[in-house]
């Protein structure tokens, strides 16, 4: 099966590509940051850009959405909403023309806490 995951360069992102790749799938990674420990199996984009985005997702993949900004103290302020929300939009734009049934999104956010700025 092609899994295609969006901000696997993270902890959570390498571990789970550690486990699918045990597991015999054939992966692609794409996120803002290369991977230190896959940069062969990563294309650095952002998911802002549907056209790059859009290019990097094989058809029949499953999508696995990690991709997102998670501080509380992100600046400019509107990078969340511009991530968070168009990005996503994006990702279901993409699976959508290309016929994608299966989207899977987690986050860690709330294991990072408040910040006190």
């Amino acid at each position: 099966m092609k899994v295609f995951i969006t901000g696997g360069s993270g902890f959570v992102g390498t571990r789970l590509l550690d486990i699918l790749l045990e597991e015999n799938y054939h992966v692609t990674n794409f996120d803002k940051a290369d991977s230190n420990f896959y940069p062969d199996l990563t294309t650095v984009g952002n998911i802002c850009d549907y056209e790059k985005l859009f290019e990097s997702v094989e058809d029949e993949s499953t999508i696995i959405h990690l991709a997102a900004e998670h501080r509380d103290d992100v600046k400019p302020i509107n990078l969340y909403d511009l991530v968070n929300i168009e990005g996503t939009r994006n990702i279901c734009r993409v699976a959508r023309e290309k016929n994608i049934k299966k989207i899977i999104f987690t986050s860690s956010v709330a294991v990072y806490g408040f910040c006190d700025s």
